[in-house]
């Protein structure tokens, strides 16, 4: 389990954003970094869904979750219920 982990610390690198976009997709995510020490982290999992955002998924208004999560299922298009009723592709 400890070796899944990422620093957050080490993300606005990463990524190539400050530290305030890095929380806001956080935030939007629902994502809660694990605190060890005066550290915290992320899992494997989560990070996934933060790696979505080089895909352009914040740069709208949709529900982020939703998105990255069928994304994560593995679906190319799909019917899209939850925001648009049209088909996306992810």
């Amino acid at each position: 389990m400890w070796s899944d982990l990422t620093k957050v610390a080490q993300l606005p690198d990463k990524y190539g954003i400050v530290k305030s976009v890095l929380y806001d997709r956080i935030n939007r995510l629902g994502i809660k970094p694990s605190k060890i020490g005066n550290k915290f982290d992320v899992s494997g999992e989560e990070l996934e869904l933060l790696d979505l955002g080089s895909l352009g998924l914040f740069q709208s208004n949709r529900p982020v979750r939703k998105l990255a999560s069928l994304y994560l299922q593995g679906f190319e298009t799909s019917p899209c219920r939850f925001c648009c009723n049209g088909t996306i592709s992810v």
